[in-house]
């Protein structure tokens, strides 16, 4: 159609194009219009776009989580499954790192002090839904658990002593292990 009134490739004359595309001033100099086109206010309202049903995280790792959060990976007996063996593998890894004497001389001292008040409990401490203990009780118990790990540091230490003594029979050092 404009091919008709092009005066050299890709240029129109500007008599051409007002043939085609009539431009229509209405006396006010803010509007320039098409003809048979109404003045358009613009809004800058934008609540409307809020009430849109489809939401779309605006961060690319919000949409990726949100995308393969809707895949199953696993079935519901796997979840299960793999929640125990998280659980128990986290006790085991407990136990043994309260095993190291410098672990469990810091986890002491820690604990000592929550119980003054030096230290928060609620960042200190976490505590696992299914110990179904709550912040009270534990507080409870941390005077006589304290006097217990007190007594069982240089116990500890004169056992790790032992077992690694040449000079010491072999039994005792046996025994120091366990």
């Amino acid at each position: 159609m404009y091919e008709a009134y092009a005066t050299n490739k890709n240029q129109f004359s500007s008599s051409a194009l007002d043939d085609v595309v009539p431009v229509h001033i209405d006396g006010d100099d803010d509007h320039l219009l098409l003809s048979g086109e109404s003045p358009h206010t613009w809004d800058d309202d934008r609540s409307h776009l809020a009430d849109n049903d489809v939401a779309w995280p605006d961060d690319p790792l919000r949409l990726y989580l949100n995308q393969i959060g809707k895949i199953a990976l696993l079935t519901h007996e796997q979840e299960i499954a793999l929640a125990t063996q998280v659980e128990r593998s986290r006790q085991r890894f407990r136990h043994e790192l309260l095993e190291v004497a410098f672990v469990m001389h810091r986890f002491v001292t820690t604990l000592d002090r929550v119980h003054r008040g030096d230290l928060p409990f609620d960042r200190t401490i976490q505590v696992s839904v299914s110990d179904h203990l709550e912040k009270h009780q534990i507080c409870g118990r941390f005077p006589h658990n304290l006097r217990t790990l007190a007594s069982m540091l240089p116990r500890n230490r004169a056992d790790f002593r032992l077992a690694g003594s040449r000079r010491a029979r072999r039994a005792a050092r046996q025994a120091a292990w366990r």
